[in-house]
């Protein structure tokens, strides 16, 4: 997919050079031929001056299109820059650790009650700080994941064909033991998560 976007990406760069010199051209041919008749053809003074200020006009609407397209391209460069850094780092040698220790909890307890399933996290993590420290690290990664498209910072549509099902699945099992950390703490931890989850679980209308 990267590979993709990055070819057709590199298609718009080309085509948008290639007409950016073509209206180029065409311009300085057009300003020759105005300048032709403003200093050859005395008499069509007064239309040459008119028809200068209309493509002055015109020039100036032309370039604030150019500029904001640019601005545009950019921003969505940008964008797929932070979209792949962000795929890219859940993937890392880092990470590996805490989603093997994560995915080894969540499978016994998935389909088990929301009560039973926060006793049994906080029975594993009570003498665990690792254990603990693995389902944080996993967290914490989620919840800049879910700020990120909530702010529209990273490519949503990329996002989620990657990360829904462990958007999905991770805040469901994890929802008991968050929603106690919020009760103990008296905040909205993983506010962002539980936002994303819910907007991208297609079972809720």
């Amino acid at each position: 997919m990267a590979r993709e976007f990055s070819k057709a990406f590199d298609f718009n760069l080309k085509f948008e050079r290639r007409f950016t010199v073509h209206i180029g051209v065409v311009a300085f041919i057009f300003v020759g031929v105005i300048v032709g008749v403003y200093f050859f053809l005395p008499a069509h003074k007064e239309l040459a001056t008119f028809i200068a200020i209309a493509v002055g006009a015109a020039a100036a609407i032309v370039s604030a299109f150019y500029i904001a397209q640019s601005v545009y391209a950019n921003v969505e460069s940008e964008q797929m820059t932070r979209t792949m850094s962000l795929t890219s780092e859940w993937n890392t040698a880092s990470f590996f650790d805490s989603k093997k220790a994560v995915i080894g909890l969540i499978k016994p307890i998935a389909a088990k009650p929301r009560e039973e399933r926060l006793r049994i996290i906080q029975d594993k993590i009570k003498d665990d700080e690792i254990l603990e420290l693995n389902i944080t690290n996993v967290l914490n990664y989620l919840e800049d994941l879910a700020v990120l498209v909530e702010k529209g910072f990273v490519n949503e549509v990329i996002i989620r064909e990657l990360f829904q099902t462990n958007v999905l699945r991770y805040y469901d099992v994890f929802e008991p033991w968050i929603a106690d950390l919020r009760n103990r703490r008296g905040n909205r931890l993983y506010k962002g998560l539980e936002n994303l989850s819910r907007k991208w679980d297609t079972s809720i209308t």
